[in-house]
């Protein structure tokens, strides 16, 4: 009898254990997840400010008065300063951290979005889009790797970058042309929204986790890397 109790006992215990680390499984998962779509909100808070000022430019150009090549400089200054960025920073984020590579893309947003705001010559609209494009790179790099360091399932983060860069540029735009219809101050408020939305993606990093080894500055590397990762070449050199 006592050895029925006793074995029953066992089981039951055993039964518990394996019931509690189904739990903490499924809890540390569900953890991990949600770091993962914040990581990912991240990146779609940062890149609103790449196509926020689209709808604005007809508004700019009345009040400026500039052609239609000058919009075109616009742009490609943009696309220049991201280009850049992105050439000799892009993998900054693997020598300072991914956190900090995101504080200052966010610095930087806000930096641009106070320049709109003060924008009163076809100068100062210039430089604004200038930071905008050195920004984009470095919250697409930092963002990116965070979201698959974050989160096991590869083909996850892949969707989950994609999607969030995705969400980001369109929502700019929508929201940057409805507060632009519907505000008193259409290239004031634009900014002030994206602002507070740049505010908010530091909050979330900072409660984000580190997922690198953050190396002294001393030892921080800028040089650019162009090669394929160890491992790929073969996979790349196989005919199909």
């Amino acid at each position: 009898m006592r050895r029925s109790v006793a074995l029953y006992e066992a089981m039951a215990i055993a039964e518990f254990r394996e019931a509690s680390g189904r739990k903490a499984g499924v809890r540390k998962e569900l953890h991990e997840r949600a770091q993962s779509y914040a990581a990912a909100l991240v990146l779609t808070l940062l890149f609103m400010g790449a196509t926020l000022p689209s709808p604005l430019y007809v508004i700019y150009r009345d009040e400026l008065h500039f052609s239609q090549v000058t919009l075109t400089l616009v742009y490609a200054i943009y696309f220049a300063g991201a280009m850049a960025t992105a050439f000799f920073l892009g993998r900054i984020s693997d020598e300072i951290g991914r956190r900090v590579a995101i504080f200052a893309a966010v610095a930087i947003s806000i930096g641009a979005s106070l320049v709109f705001i003060l924008a009163d010559s076809l100068e100062m609209l210039f430089v604004g889009r200038l930071l905008s494009g050195l920004a984009l790179p470095l919250a697409s790099g930092a963002g990116t790797a965070w979201i698959v360091e974050l989160c096991e399932d590869r083909c996850t983060a892949a969707s989950l970058s994609a999607g969030a860069i995705l969400a980001g540029l369109g929502l700019g735009a929508l929201i940057s042309g409805l507060l632009a219809e519907y505000s008193n101050e259409p290239l004031v408020f634009p900014f002030v929204a994206l602002v507070s939305l740049a505010l908010a993606a530091a909050v979330i990093v900072w409660l984000l986790p580190e997922t690198v080894k953050v190396r002294r500055w001393s030892e921080i590397a800028l040089r650019p890397r162009i090669g394929v990762p160890r491992g790929s070449s073969s996979a790349l050199s196989r005919p199909p």
